[in-house]
């Protein structure tokens, strides 16, 4: 009995001396390693700067078309070479890449395929445009694109079926010509020029611990990742005037949708002469309070203020809006040139509810951008 407790005493011995070796190599070994922010777990929060100025970017050398803009030093977002309208691509290279966006005719008009009289326009279209299947429905009608985000941009013109009807910029749209900061959010299809509402996060962070059922998580778990910024970057921008003035008068605008996160107002004001020849406009917003904690993005004006935006400088009066996301109250919001039937909106649009009046009218006054109709 005795020989077999020395045996035992002799093992315990050698299992606490090998485990205190292993516990001073595991300190070693994160002494080592890089250390890791105490809220990783946390997207990066930015500060915003303002909407429409030229953003100080480091340009490469021997970039072509330099410019200087109030001190700071900018490349053109666009640019007329030849015979094609081009975007920047890339600034990151030497010399800087130049996307060929769109043909453009001796006059300075956007070239489209033969038998196409028709267009429809979509700024923001993600990596999916909404109004891409209208195309299949409609075999003399082109889609012109909009999206800023580089990557979703180039998944977007992979996955797109009728390339040839097709005329993209990678570019965002603002009233003043430049680089601007973009919001890019954890979730790809809430990014915005706006900052996103750090209000919104948390309380859907919170509510998701106590949600009763899974569907319920989940949508606040969307929620919080729509409402959190995974990185800034600088896109290029322009007014959306710069590229409806090279639409050919002879080809019809029968619809514009705009879905710029809470920047709808904003884009819709440098919409031009051009404008008033769109049939029909489509404008997302939040039927919310005004500040209320579910908007997505800072600033964001609600369905009513945006109404009274853009019914007092444009033609097109509100016919209804229907359901984008009805947790938040994310309404898209058609409007129609009086002297255009309702029966004239383009097959194929996608309703996916009920019309929605909008419920929170307001008297709290909300800024309208300048609208450049001229």
């Amino acid at each position: 009995m005795r020989t077999s407790k020395l045996v035992v005493a002799s093992n315990g011995k050698r299992f606490i001396v090998g485990f205190i070796v292993l516990c001073i190599a595991a300190v070693l070994l994160m002494l080592a390693l890089p250390s890791v922010p105490s809220d990783a777990s946390t997207p990066t929060r930015h500060s915003s700067d303002e909407v429409g100025e030229s953003s100080t970017i480091e340009v490469p050398a021997g970039a072509p078309e330099i410019a200087t803009i109030e001190g700071k030093i900018t490349v053109p977002p666009y640019r007329l070479n030849g015979t094609h309208f081009e975007v920047v691509r890339n600034l990151s290279t030497t010399p800087v890449e130049w996307y060929g966006s769109a043909a453009m005719d001796a006059e300075g008009f956007i070239v489209f395929p033969p038998g196409v009289d028709k267009v429809f326009i979509e700024v923001g279209t993600n990596d999916e445009p909404e109004l891409g299947p209208l195309l299949r429905l409609h075999p003399n009608a082109a889609l012109i694109g909009f999206e800023p985000q580089p990557g979703v941009f180039t998944d977007m013109l992979k996955k797109f079926p009728t390339k040839q009807r097709l005329v993209t910029f990678p570019a965002a749209i603002t009233p003043s010509e430049g680089f601007v900061p973009m919001f890019v959010s954890a979730h790809k299809g809430c990014s915005s020029l706006l900052s996103m509402n750090d209000r919104a996060r948390h309380f859907a962070k919170k509510e998701g611990k106590r949600a009763p059922r899974k569907s319920g998580v989940i949508q606040l778990r969307t929620l919080e990742y729509c409402a959190s910024i995974d990185q800034q970057i600088n896109v290029p921008s322009f007014p959306l005037r710069t590229v409806l003035s090279k639409i050919p008068p002879q080809i019809s605008i029968d619809l514009l949708m705009i879905d710029a996160q809470g920047f709808d107002i904003v884009v819709a004001s440098t919409i031009g002469s051009a404008g008033s020849r769109a049939k029909f406009v489509v404008l997302e917003c939040q039927d919310l309070d005004p500040g209320h904690l579910l908007f997505l993005v800072q600033g964001a004006p609600s369905c009513h203020q945006q109404k009274q935006c853009f019914e007092a400088s444009m033609p097109h009066r509100l016919e209804y809006c229907w359901d984008n996301a009805p947790k938040v109250r994310e309404y898209n919001c058609l409007y129609r040139r009086p002297d255009v039937s309702i029966d004239d909106l383009p097959k194929g649009v996608k309703i996916v509810s009920q019309p929605r009046p909008i419920h929170y009218p307001t008297t709290i006054q909300y800024k309208c951008p300048k609208f450049d109709t001229q």
